[in-house]
């Protein structure tokens, strides 16, 4: 799971202080400007903060990493991103059931598998308690130890999972 759905991301932050301080990344990409992101090492911030984990274990190989400090290092293109996160995130504290799109929480009817990290520092078991609830037909599969980057740090399990996964539901 790399994020839960957005109306449950919008509940998580409207009703949880952890989410809110676990997400509080969010408000700060919010703020930065094009200036921000040519100058002044935030590229190089936000690649040691968003792949530290990767990094410290080795999970990245030494194209890997030249391949996201590269992609950080492009004012225009992480401007891009930032603009994203300002479309879709109201202030935390203006978070309202009118803000939800589609309407709040609407189920979920076909067959989903939700991967989490145990560890992931982004999203807590809130996220993946209320995102499990999302449909009739969710499947959870917990990783223990494992954090947010999952396709990178447990391909093998992940591919595994998914592919399990696929040929259940396409019987």
């Amino acid at each position: 799971m790399a994020a839960p759905s957005y109306s449950t991301m919008l509940e998580l932050l409207m009703t949880s202080e952890e989410q809110r301080r676990r997400s509080a990344y969010i408000q700060q990409f919010q703020t930065l400007t094009l200036d921000d992101l040519a100058t002044g090492g935030v590229a190089s911030l936000i690649y040691q903060s968003a792949y530290a984990d990767l990094i410290s274990t080795n999970e990245l190989s030494t194209d890997e990493r030249a391949l996201f400090r590269r992609a950080v290092s492009h004012p225009q293109a992480m401007n891009a991103g930032m603009q994203w996160y300002r479309a879709n995130f109201p202030p935390f504290d203006q978070i309202a059931s009118e803000t939800f799109w589609p309407p709040q929480r609407p189920p979920i009817a076909v067959p989903v598998l939700m991967i989490w990290g145990s560890d992931d520092p982004v999203f807590g078991e809130q996220a993946l308690e209320l995102a499990g609830k999302a449909g009739d037909n969710v499947d959870v599969l917990v990783i223990a130890g494992a954090g947010h980057w999952l396709t990178f740090a447990h391909d093998d399990e992940v591919s595994e999972a998914i592919a399990e996964f696929a040929g259940k539901v396409s019987r």
